[in-house]
């Protein structure tokens, strides 16, 4: 199979569009992972208390083992 060129030319230019996306990219996980807590520890002990599962762990028991999960909206509500 043949490879498929580019002409994209690696200079400082690409190489400051590269570390300002990486820095956006990092910050995309770190707020992905914040939000996944779901609420933070005080609301989940809250949840627990009550004999709830928080929502991820809902849905984590209900999809069959080795599906995928697509959340869409994770981040609809975050910063409010």
């Amino acid at each position: 199979m043949a490879k498929i060129g580019s002409d994209i030319q690696k200079n400082d230019q690409y190489q400051s569009n590269y570390d300002v996306y990486q820095k956006l990219l990092d910050n995309l996980k770190a707020v992905n992972k914040e939000v996944e807590k779901g609420g933070g520890e005080k609301y989940l002990k809250k949840i627990k208390e009550q004999g709830k599962f928080p929502v991820r762990e809902r849905i984590k028991n209900l999809i069959d083992k080795g599906s995928k999960f697509i959340e869409i909206g994770k981040l609809t509500a975050y910063g409010m």
